[in-house]
């Protein structure tokens, strides 16, 4: 998001300005957000007693599912705080 938001920063200024931007963190956080959906749903999905040691098919599949959740979080953090100063500052002045 950060690298296209930067390519586009100039081209976005004469053709309608920083909302352009804000469609490629939407498109970012959308991602996200199904990403975190489908982990989820493979998380739901297996038993519950199931270790998260990695033992195992369903210990391996949960532990990778909490990782990815936790990933999942930390990157919409980012991305949530990484389209905070674009809001509050106009770069095209």
């Amino acid at each position: 998001m950060l690298l296209a938001n930067y390519a586009l920063a100039k081209w976005s200024c004469g053709h309608g300005g920083p909302p352009v931007l804000n469609v490629i963190t939407g498109a970012a956080v959308v991602v996200t957000l199904l990403g975190g959906a489908l982990l989820w749903r493979t998380l739901t999905s297996l038993p519950q007693e199931a270790p998260t040691d990695g033992m195992g098919e369903a210990g391996t599949l949960r532990f990778f599912a909490l990782l990815g959740l936790a990933s999942s979080a930390l990157f919409l953090f980012a991305l949530i705080a990484a389209a905070v100063p674009p809001l509050v500052l106009d770069g095209c002045h």
